[in-house]
């Protein structure tokens, strides 16, 4: 659970991804020492609807159709990105479930 807070990230963001502005300074204007925390902020914003772009540059908010799309892109990206991570992790503990115990015998 996240601490509750008194502001909203996505009302503070600028337009356009130009204008992106940096988790250190979003850091330094809502007063959070840790970037995981922020990080937090956003996810829960982007969970209750707030659509919250990032790039290399920081967070924006955009109506532009293709800055979304590239965004959709990258999530997309990164999604797949874990799912095969999980896979590896997966067939691991499959493999280990299917062993016999030394111990068992």
């Amino acid at each position: 659970m996240i601490m509750k807070k008194e502001f909203t990230i996505f009302n503070d963001l600028p337009t356009g991804k130009e204008n992106a502005i940096s988790s250190t300074q979003l850091m330094e204007r809502y007063n959070i020492n840790d970037v995981r925390l922020l990080r937090k902020y956003v996810e829960q914003e982007r969970k209750d609807g707030a659509l919250i772009l990032s790039c290399s540059k920081g967070y924006y908010k955009s109506n532009n159709r293709e800055d979304v799309k590239e965004f959709v892109n990258l999530m997309e990206k990164r999604a797949k990105s874990t799912m095969y991570v999980l896979r590896s992790a997966r067939a691991f503990l499959k493999d280990v479930d299917g062993q016999i115990s030394i111990n068992a015998v």
